[in-house]
This record gives C-alpha cells, structure tokens and sequence, in this order.
C-alpha cells in the first residue's frame, strides 16, 4: 500500500469511526430522553392520582362510579349507561376528573362543560351547571376539579 493510500484509508477509517460515535450517541439521547419522557408522565400520573384521592377525601366524594364500566360493560358505553352511573342513590357527591373546556352562561345560569380523561372510564363530555362562585373560580384559575351533588 502506498502512502496516498494509506492517508485515504486512515481518513475513511476516522470517519467511519466518528460516523458511528456520532449514530451512538443520537441513539443513546434519544433513549434518555424517552425514559426521562416516560419517567415525567409516571410522576404527572401519580400527581393526578394524589389530587384525585386528596379531593375525594375533603369532600368525601366517591371515585368507584368509574368502576361499573368494568364490571357491567363489555363493549361500548352509552349515555344512558353514564346517567345511571352518576345518578345519586345517596347525598355523597361523585368527583369527576377532566378538562375544562369551556365556561357558559345562558338566561342567567352558568354551565361548564368537562372533557374527561380517566383511564378507567370511557371518554366523556359533561355540561354541568355552577353558580356565579363556582364560575369565578373556574375563570380565576382556569381549571378546576368539578364535583357533581
């Protein structure tokens, strides 16, 4: 091998080399940066689970509605289903966890309308009614847990 050979073949070695450092470490931040992704989402969930509970108990609101979708539905869920679910048997209140997404008044009364995102429970899009207190903490803060009576 001559020497502008072997300059050609020391220069391909390198950059190969460095091609695959370069391949290695993209490959390793990606890998970081999903679990980092995957260890936020854990701890976001858990945060979620915590309120949920905390809420629940200062209101001593029931949370197992969500429950009757496991054990009575197999398949998809109606309204009707969800109205049977939520409807009182007692003066416990049921807490609903969601997203508020938009706050309404029509001929004096206020309406909020909640998209929700339990894991358990099928999707669901209430329109509830709220007083002028409730309505104010709702536009005060922008989100809020909402409770049904």
């Amino acid at each position: 091998m001559n020497p502008g050979q072997k300059g050609i073949t020391i220069v391909v070695f390198a950059i190969t080399v460095a091609s695959i450092w370069f391949a290695v470490r993209k490959i390793s931040e990606r890998d970081l940066a999903a679990k980092e992704k995957g260890i936020k989402a854990e701890s976001a969930q858990r945060e979620l689970r915590t309120s949920v509970e905390n809420m629940a108990a200062k209101y001593n609101a029931t949370t197992n509605w969500v429950n009757l979708f496991d054990k009575e539905h197999s398949g998809r869920v109606f309204t009707i289903d969800v109205e049977e679910a939520l409807r009182p048997t007692t003066v416990q209140p049921v807490l609903l966890v969601g997203r508020i997404e938009d706050l309404i008044r029509r001929n004096g009364k206020y309406y909020v309308s909640i998209n929700s995102y339990s894991h358990k429970a099928p999707q669901i899009y209430y329109i509830l009614e709220c007083d002028g207190d409730q309505a104010n903490t709702i536009t005060k803060h922008g989100r809020v847990m909402a409770r049904l009576l």
